[in-house]
């Protein structure tokens, strides 16, 4: 099946399609922006008669050329005589002319039909009036036109078209259409590469595709850059290049050349101060973009043309040229173009470093161009290589990009390879396995503590202290504390990082008990002495986490953001882990509005490889939820469930649960969501601490709602007795809430609004808010109207607080039947079926059996009865039936609530 790029656009030109007014659809978009593509799935996905027609294929001096070439298409496809017309009137005379034609196709009286008109920029400007007249007074019999133009090319706003201008694809997009281009064994991330390079456009994509090597795309071989260029862009970049001037026609050639270019150099050609204007006018037209110090050509394709435009010793000149200019600031420039002149010479790991310093400053495409060519160079220190690559794939995995870590982490095992096991080739494989969700490799961080042959002394002990970080990250303290003790009892020489990791972990033993952090926790001179930045982001990281857990939350924000910015909104990208870190801490907070906020300002890098890392996708999960898309939720927290390896990252599997419970809860499938939460309260006793997972609350509500109020009972006093061993603020105010749902109908009326009025500064007003939801729902389903409004109306007070904007989070009160109308009168058949045999007492299994379908096909059936009838749950389905005395198809009334809420979901 063809991959189709743009289904928004296609669902627009479908319903413009059936717009009676039969106005001329107009689809414009740059050269190979895919409007073609567009139009023939449109003409694929519609089951009526079409033909396409390419306009300009009629001799120019013929009168109304682009005309007769419709004309001629249209009366193949519909048996019309409309060519003939054209012969018989002046092409002067254009009302007359159109007149004709659309009597001739009225007069055949055909069923809808769809004439698309390709490279309609080409066709005469009389012609495309008559086409339009002719569209617009036949569309009562059925005829739809659809034009492709280039931009510019509308002509005259007539009000007979509708526009849709095609804009730049985004990256995931383009991902997945090379993927349909390549061959199936291609290598993901240089498809990825491939597909940033292409700059969004569908035909310089196809072009790179084509060219590369079967052993570039295949992953074994670096690219080979400066990327080829299109032959089929030469004329549109000849058009553009011919607007300008002598001077600024060298900055473009200098600036192809490179994938990015100083500022410094491009000023200091020639005359500095016609430089300096020819620059402001390039970056003016929109053709050169600059980020920082650097300047580039906006558009790679251009950039080819105008690289492989000119004659090898032109390119080579220039290259000489360049690499002979000194820019202090700039080595690996310098070092590039050195490249193409002495390769032997050339240093690669030049290249290498200043690859990765431009992903730190989440500026990728000019990375992605000096790392494929310093792998391409030959070099007779494949040990020092393969370091740099290291150091560049950790930059990466800050940054989400599995898929190019991955591809280079593999080159730098192919260049250690006869090394054993280096420190910085285990260290990068540990980062790997930690953002893949994967269990880690402890034993090699056993191994390597006491093996010279990894690295120096210091290396190897910050390995291990790396290692104890990344499992307290996963909350694994006890691994952590054999890790660190492992260290300390080796002999070695302690390093900052060690120790400051053997202090963090006292740190989470403190908080994992409830005693919280002392003062001096966010002690930035422990970071400070970290000689790596990647060391100092992961301390942070660590720390602030259990900052969070401490629930010592702006303590926790300070640390992963010194800047203060927070969750506000800034135009400058965060690395992928830093803007992680935030929304992590926004969400234990309770803020899911700034959480949003933090999570939209993970630095725009790579979406389709992000989008892998289970981290993240589990922030969107919660996010998702949060905002009241639980479909969306689920289908992610599934991918991720399959994606998890069974015991290799215990903390994510046990947080999925959760979110898989939550989310089961908010479609109504409240038995669903209990058994999720019984999975979890197993889950939970590797870990010892309510507050990491903080369910038991919610799990407690929906026994409750479910009627298994001695369940309830027993999982409140496990939470009781674990939270005396490991309290904090959250977990008293669950107990609290909890031992208030359960005493529903036993305490006075006065502890009511006791409940509702306390505790309105308690730091955790989400989970108030939920909490006086449910209370809320289980007043109304014992009657006590006024109480539940009460309740209800504290709750999204609360709610609000917190910058929510979806209060649906817990489930709403059951909707009370007036009279005697019939309460599944809103639910079609099938749906009905299932709610009767419900009421009957049947389990799932048995409606599947007695209805002949799936049991799958009952639990669906039955959410869309929660969401019809606008009810959370099979004991409130019952409620209902029970209330109104509906009766089953074999004249069977509905049991009690009892009997339906312990049935299956």
């Amino acid at each position: 099946m063809v991959f189709v790029a743009r289904p928004d656009e296609l669902a627009q030109l479908q319903r413009d399609l059936s717009d009676p007014a039969g106005r001329m659809l107009t689809v414009a978009g740059p050269l190979g922006s895919g409007k073609s593509f567009l139009l023939d799935a449109l003409r694929g996905s519609l089951s009526l008669p079409s033909t396409i027609v390419r306009a300009g294929s009629a001799p120019v001096d013929w009168p109304l050329g682009g005309l007769s070439s419709v004309l001629a298409a249209l009366d193949g496809l519909l048996g019309t005589e409309t060519l003939p017309v054209l012969d018989a009137h002046d092409p002067a005379d254009l009302p007359s002319l159109a007149r004709g034609i659309a009597a001739e196709i009225e007069r055949r009286s055909v069923s809808e039909f769809l004439v698309i008109v390709d490279d309609a920029e080409l066709l005469d400007e009389p012609s495309r009036t008559v086409l339009e007249v002719v569209t617009l007074r036949c569309a009562p019999h059925g005829m739809r036109c659809a034009l492709a133009v280039r931009p510019g090319a509308h002509g005259p706003d007539s009000g007979r078209r509708q526009a849709i201008d095609l804009l730049d694809l985004d990256l995931e997009t383009m991902r997945r259409l090379a993927e349909s281009f390549a061959p199936e064994d291609a290598d993901p991330a240089v498809l990825l590469l491939l597909a940033t390079a292409a700059g969004g456009n569908p035909l310089a994509l196809e072009g790179l595709v084509d060219a590369a090597l079967p052993e570039a795309l295949d992953g074994t071989s670096p690219l080979q850059v400066p990327l080829p260029a299109d032959a089929r862009f030469e004329e549109a970049h000849r058009a553009l290049l011919s607007t300008l001037d002598e001077q600024q026609m060298l900055l473009v050639q200098m600036l192809s050349s490179a994938p990015a270019t100083p500022e410094t150099v491009l000023l200091t050609c020639g005359d500095p101060g016609a430089s300096a204007v020819a620059l402001d006018d390039l970056l003016g037209s929109g053709l050169v973009t600059r980020t920082g110090r650097l300047v580039r050509l906006r558009s790679l394709s251009l950039r080819s043309s105008v690289y492989w435009g000119q004659s090898a010793h032109a390119r080579q000149s220039l290259h000489e040229k360049l690499a002979a200019t000194a820019v202090g600031d700039a080595p690996e420039w310098r070092q590039w173009h050195l490249s193409f002149v002495d390769p032997e010479h050339a240093q690669p790991g030049v290249l290498l470093e200043g690859a990765r310093a431009l992903v730190d400053a989440a500026d990728p495409r000019p990375a992605l161009h000096l790392v494929e060519r310093a792998l391409s160079l030959p070099s007779g220190e494949d040990s020092e290589i393969a370091r740099r690559l290291c150091e560049l794939v950790e930059s990466l995995l800050a940054h989400g990009e599995i898929e190019l870590a991955e591809r280079y982490l593999s080159f730098a095992r192919e260049r250690f390879a006869g090394s054993g096991m280096p420190a910085p080739l285990v260290r990068s494989a540990l980062l790997f396995a930690h953002v893949r969700g994967e269990a880690l490799p402890v034993h090699l961080l056993r191994h390597s503590i006491t093996d010279r042959a990894a690295g120096t002394e210091a290396e190897r002990v910050d390995l291990v202290a790396m290692g104890a970080l990344l499992l307290l990250h996963r909350w694994e303290l006890r691994a952590a504390q054999e890790l660190i003790g492992l260290a300390q009892d080796s002999g070695e020489r302690s390093t900052p990082l060690l120790a400051a990791t053997a202090r963090l972990t006292g740190l989470y033993r403190r908080v994992l008990h409830g005693e919280g952090a002392p003062a001096d926790a966010c002690d930035q001179e422990m970071i400070a002495d970290l000689g790596r930045p990647g060391d100092q982001g992961l301390v942070r990281t660590v720390l602030a986490q259990a900052l969070s857990i401490a629930e010592s939350y702006a303590e926790a924000r300070d640390v992963v953001d010194p800047s203060g910015r927070g969750g506000t909104s800034s135009p400058a990208p965060r690395s992928l882990s830093r803007a992680l870190d935030l929304t992590e801490i926004e969400l234990r907070a309770g803020l899911p509005a700034r959480a949003r906020e933090s999570f939209r300002t993970l630095a725009p890098f790579s979406s389709s490889a992000r989008m892998m890392q289970p981290l993240v996708l589990r922030a969107q999960a919660v996010l998702l939820l949060s905002s009241g898309d639980v479909e969306e939720a689920e289908t992610i927290l599934s991918r991720l469930q399959r994606r998890l390896a069974p015991g290799g990252n215990p903390r994510l599997e046990s947080e999925v649960t959760v979110l898989m419970a939550r989310a089961a809860r908010m479609s109504g499938n409240l038995e669903s969501a209990a058994q999720h939460f019984a999975r979890a309260r197993v889950q939970s006793a590797h870990f010892h601490a309510p507050h990491l997972l903080r369910f038991h609350e919610h799990y407690i509500q929906t026994l409750v709602e479910l009627g298994r109020r001695e369940e309830a009972a027993a999982v409140l006093e496990e939470l009781t007795a674990l939270s005396h061993e490991s309290p904090s603020p959250w977990a008293r105010l669950a107990i609290a809430n909890s031992r208030a749902l359960l005493s529903i109908g036993e305490s006075p009326d006065g502890e009511i609004q006791d409940v509702i009025e306390t505790g309105p500064d308690t730091g955790h007003e989400l989970q108030r808010g939920q909490f006086l939801l449910a209370y809320s729902q289980r007043l109304e389903e014992l009657g006590r109207r006024t109480d539940s409004r009460s309740a209800r109306d504290a709750g999204l007070l609360a709610i609000d607080k917190t910058g929510q904007t979806v209060a649906d989070l817990a489930p709403a009160p059951v909707p009370r039947a007036t009279g005697s109308a019939d309460p599944l009168a809103r639910l079609g058949e099938k749906e009905r079926a299932v709610a009767e045999l419900v009421g009957r007492g049947m389990r799932n299994k048995a409606i599947a059996s007695e209805l002949f379908v799936s049991v799958r096909t009952v639990e669906l059936r039955l959410t869309r009865i929660y969401r019809t009838l606008g009810i959370r749950s099979r004991a409130q389905l019952v409620q209902i039936l029970q209330a109104t005395g509906v009766r089953g198809r074999h004249g069977a009334s509905t049991p009690g609530a009892r009997a339906g809420a312990g049935s299956t979901i």
